[in-house]
């Protein structure tokens, strides 16, 4: 869900929006984590983008018309982790995906389709928790 909050009075101003579920990322510990989830916001803050997990997608939520879908991303994406919604004037409209073996790069339209325009293979993280030394 995305709440929407006045910091002043740190009530809620707006309806809540529907995002779905995570898919398929748990933790035996903290199944509910937040730390599974992951969002950015557009440069006019009308629209929030956030993961899906182990889903080939990424939920686009729209804060003016308070609701929400999603859009998918290339078929081999396994697991989507962190998002990131370029700033920069070089970036602006494009989505940065980390898709656990890869960071994509993809053209942004809130409705779609997201056009991919690179892609850069990276290492699978290591579980720094359960390493030996």
């Amino acid at each position: 869900m995305v709440h929407t909050i006045d910091s002043g009075t740190m009530q809620e101003v707006a309806a809540a929006i529907d995002t779905g579920p995570l898919v398929g990322l748990t933790n035996a510990v903290h199944p509910e984590s937040p730390n599974w989830r992951h969002a950015t916001l557009s440069a006019d803050e009308r629209y929030l983008v956030l993961n899906r997990g182990r889903a080939p997608e990424v939920t686009v939520a729209d804060l003016v018309d308070r609701r929400a879908w999603t859009l998918p991303l290339a078929a081999d994406v396994a697991v989507v982790g962190g998002v990131a919604l370029g700033r920069a004037e070089a970036n602006l409209g494009l989505l940065a995906v980390h898709a656990e073996t890869t960071v994509q790069v993809y053209r942004f339209d809130p409705y779609g389709p997201l056009v991919e325009l690179a892609r850069l293979s990276i290492g699978v993280p290591v579980d720094v928790t359960t390493s030996e030394d």
